[in-house]
């Protein structure tokens, strides 16, 4: 299974989360906001890539993980982009209720034309060429980019090379990008031991109420993700733990993971809801002495 690239080089954090998880509300406004609270929590902790994956064998999941997939991919785009990039949908109705995601490739309102040399921005291809192309950054004029023939309606990031009266933009590509950028969700469409055989993933850690308690394996846990050059984190549902969503392709958690984690050891109530787990645990592994 390929996976969507991530908008940066270096050392790269993706989380599994499972199709599921906004079955635990009732009405489409709720489902909206325990999506916004994912978007904020993965921008905050700087979150490479959102995969979801099918967790219930015996239920119909595509339309809880493409409503899911869309608002998360609305709320990471700019802004400026948005009516070119999603085009009015049900799915999106409530979205006017989520705050913003505030991150580096988010300009306020008030800084969305302010632009030197060397800055990036986050545009869409309008016209393509041999001469060149024409791209979309909220300028309120299209901005030529020297490179030919892209994708029209595709979403870039791009390099000024000259602002001002006529300003001029190139491509940049993710391997000349350090700094975090957002994170790019997709619905992979699959089921989760599938997501977890994929070889790009040098360390995965599994995070469950059965697994060894944090503070125990902290320093380990550190150790490899400090080396690791892609790591993935996963998380169950409520209605079943990985173990469980494992076993129905016939797969053991200690096979598959590096690290099966208790994120929140001791915890006062009697469940923790997947949103919670996913703050928690993102807050933890943030922490740890890394340089991504």
């Amino acid at each position: 299974m390929s996976l969507p690239p991530c908008r940066r080089s270096g050392r790269f954090l993706t989380i599994g989360i499972p199709a599921s998880l906004l079955s635990v509300a009732p009405h489409l406004r709720e489902k909206t906001a325990l999506a916004g609270l994912l978007g904020r929590a993965a921008t905050i902790f700087r979150v490479d890539r959102i995969l979801i994956y099918r967790d219930l064998p015996s239920e119909h999941q595509d339309r809880d993980a493409v409503l899911l997939a869309r608002i998360l991919q609305y709320l990471d785009t700019p802004q400026y982009l948005r009516k070119l990039l999603h085009p009015i949908s049900d799915d999106l109705r409530y979205v006017g209720i989520l705050p913003p995601l505030r991150g580096p490739h988010h300009p306020s309102p008030g800084e969305v034309g302010c632009l030197s040399p060397g800055d990036l921005r986050e545009g869409v291809v309008l016209s393509s060429g041999p001469a060149g192309s024409e791209v979309e950054i909220g300028l309120g004029r299209p901005v030529p980019l020297i490179d030919p023939f892209q994708e029209v309606s595709s979403r870039v990031t791009v390099k000024m090379l000259r602002v001002g009266e006529n300003p001029l933009a190139r491509l940049i590509l993710p391997a000349e990008i350090q700094l975090y950028r957002g994170y790019v969700c997709c619905d992979c469409r699959t089921t989760l031991g599938n997501l977890v055989s994929n070889p790009e993933f040098d360390l995965r850690i599994a995070t469950s109420r059965e697994g060894e308690a944090w503070n125990i394996v902290a320093e380990e846990v550190s150790r490899r993700f400090a080396d690791a050059s892609s790591t993935l984190l996963l998380f169950g549902s409520s209605r079943a733990g990985l173990r469980e969503i494992l076993s129905h392709e016939n797969l053991k958690l200690k096979d598959v993971v590096h690290f099966t984690v208790n994120t929140i050891p001791s915890q006062g109530t009697a469940t923790v809801r997947t949103e919670e787990a996913i703050l928690a645990s993102l807050a933890l592994l943030r922490a740890l002495k890394e340089t991504g």
